[in-house]
């Protein structure tokens, strides 16, 4: 299939592998990580990818290591706008520091 620019497709896992669920936890751990760090302000969404990354790698003792498809042309593309800390309401919140 072909990608258009400015696709981002996050995966729990890397192609050929299972995700980790933890005994008890409502969530996967890429799951856990991404609600941990989604809200984060004034975070570009591919630095928030990577800090999920970091804890899904950390806590699975590498195990389990999430993969990214992208094809992102613009710069900076935020969840949280950079003021107040609100979600953005077009969807394409996009915004330089």
């Amino acid at each position: 299939a072909m990608h258009k620019a400015g696709t981002l497709i996050a995966f729990a896992c890397a192609p050929g592998t299972m995700a980790i669920y933890g005994r008890g936890e409502e969530n996967g751990l890429f799951t856990k990580h991404l609600l941990k760090h989604i809200k984060t302000p004034n975070e570009d969404i591919q630095m928030i990818l990577r800090d999920v990354t970091d804890g899904v790698i950390e806590e699975s003792k590498s195990k389990q290591i999430p993969f990214v498809s992208a094809s992102l042309a613009k710069k900076n593309i935020y969840l949280y706008s950079q003021q107040m800390n609100q979600p953005c309401k077009s969807g394409k919140c996009t915004s330089k520091l």
